[in-house]
């Protein structure tokens, strides 16, 4: 993904001026976004365009992150099994791991918590 500009004087500068981009993406003065995102949610954060003659523009933009693949799968291993327990569980408690989060969020309110468990287990036990 990348943000573009118009008009001005090539080349561009992109830099993020305020709010916040999820973890794992971040902005280059291409305008490239590379990455992808370990944490899901809604981001609102500016971006600030520099043109050659250093004349500048900003826009807002708004990036909502959904969880992705199979519900629970906090590993990406395919299937539920122990190490998504321990990471959810690791999630659940604010522990730091480097599993996906986004996996863990079974009723897609951007967080990892006890309204969870009962969707979580439910899984766990249906595969």
């Amino acid at each position: 993904q990348a943000v573009a500009a118009t008009g001005g004087t090539p080349p561009y500068s992109f830099t993020q001026t305020s709010g916040l981009m999820p973890a794992g993406l971040s902005i280059l003065t291409s305008g490239q976004i590379p990455g992808s995102p370990s944490q899901c949610g809604v981001f609102i954060f500016d971006v600030q365009v520099t043109d050659a003659a250093m004349s500048t523009a900003s826009r807002s933009y708004s990036l909502t992150v959904l969880p992705s693949g199979m519900p629970g799968d906090m590993d990406d291993s395919g299937s539920l099994d122990g190490l998504d327990v321990q990471r959810f569980t690791a999630a659940l408690l604010g522990i730091g791991t480097d599993a996906d989060e986004c996996a863990g969020d079974m009723n897609a309110d951007f967080l990892v918590n006890t309204l969870d468990v009962p969707d979580f287990v439910t899984a766990l036990l249906a595969g």
